[in-house]
């Protein structure tokens, strides 16, 4: 799933069957909050996918977070955990990684890289796009072309935000189809309270995506439907630290099918205040096609540190001892 690439909030595979527009099962809960995030990553839905996914140990979000604005780069490296003759073994190769520059505000500047070679190809003010050819105008995207002739057209509203996406699926083609993505907003805020999506020949709405935040601001709620799909919804909880401490997924599809996921977390804090443990469980269960299944797993996450308060190490593994070591080089200005 975090091969698939998406540039707007609102796609459903039966709605899109596209290579960089398809979106199955629960990509409908991976959605951003908020139009930077839709400049931000700039239609590379493996890092937008991410950024707001528990995977691995962390909410990928933390991949690039810091502590205060003194940070001048940073390179990110993923390790495997596996298993040989039936001990679990830290690889000393990476198999991918990423690398991001940061504005003095501590802002990511720029970034790229989907493996250890690092894209060559970097987006300013965001990052690399995977398979597609970016135009920004006014430092904001004005087109987003894919491969296969697929386009996206932004259009703004007078703050600044992202007000419509114009996705064509075949673009200059007698076959090519128009779908309209609509972006509402929270008065006074950026960030995003529903998401319209209308076809574009008939103008009909086809799905909305709904946010609901708390007195915090926020996500606490978001649900949605798709005319042909179905019906989705998705649900969170705080810890008094702010960290995530419940999630779950679910989707009912109109031909009957129904999944739910529960992402439960126990989350260990040091003297500091900072997070150096997580113990969380993921749940599982479905029923498609009269056939009913259920499952659950365990994972533990073990968090280390600089002297910034920068996370540097984040190990994370199953009831086996296989898994991940996520490890980043900070270098300060």
């Amino acid at each position: 799933m975090n091969k698939l690439l998406i540039i707007v909030l609102l796609l459903f595979n039966t709605m899109l069957a596209t290579y960089g527009q398809v979106i199955n099962g629960n990509m409908w809960n991976y959605l951003p909050v908020t139009s930077e995030q839709i400049q931000m990553y700039k239609g590379d839905g493996e890092s937008l996918y991410n950024d707001v996914e528990f995977k691995n140990g962390m909410w990928t979000s933390q991949l690039y977070s810091i502590k205060k604005n003194n940070v001048e780069k940073m390179t990110i490296a993923f390790y495997p955990i596996v298993k040989k003759f039936g001990k679990p073994i830290l690889s000393t190769e990476a198999y991918k990684g990423f690398q991001v520059t940061y504005h003095s505000d501590g802002r990511i500047l720029r970034g790229g890289g989907s493996n250890l070679s690092l894209d060559s190809r970097i987006i300013p003010g965001g990052y690399t796009v995977n398979g597609a050819d970016i135009k920004l105008k006014d430092n904001r995207i004005d087109e987003v072309i894919y491969s296969y002739n697929e386009k996206a057209i932004y259009e703004y509203n007078q703050n600044g935000y992202v007000k419509t996406i114009k996705y064509h699926s075949n673009y200059g083609s007698p076959f090519d189809k128009m779908f309209i993505f609509q972006y509402n907003y929270i008065p006074n805020s950026n960030k995003i309270s529903s998401v319209v999506a209308y076809n574009g020949e008939t103008a009909k709405e086809v799905g909305k995506v709904n946010y609901v935040y708390d007195g915090q601001k926020r996500l606490i709620h978001l649900y949605g439907n798709h005319i042909d799909a179905g019906k989705f919804e998705k649900k969170i909880k705080y810890d008094i630290h702010g960290n995530i401490a419940f999630l779950s997924f679910s989707e009912h599809s109109k031909m009957g099918d129904y999944r739910k996921q529960e992402y439960i977390y126990n989350n260990h804090y040091d003297e500091k205040g900072l997070l150096c443990k997580t113990e969380y469980q993921y749940k599982d269960e479905s029923n498609s096609n009269n056939f009913s299944n259920s499952y659950s797993l365990n994972f533990v996450s073990c968090y280390k540190y600089d002297n910034e308060g920068n996370w540097v190490e984040v190990l994370t593994t199953d009831e086996q001892g296989v898994g991940e070591c996520v490890k980043r080089l900070i270098t300060y200005k």
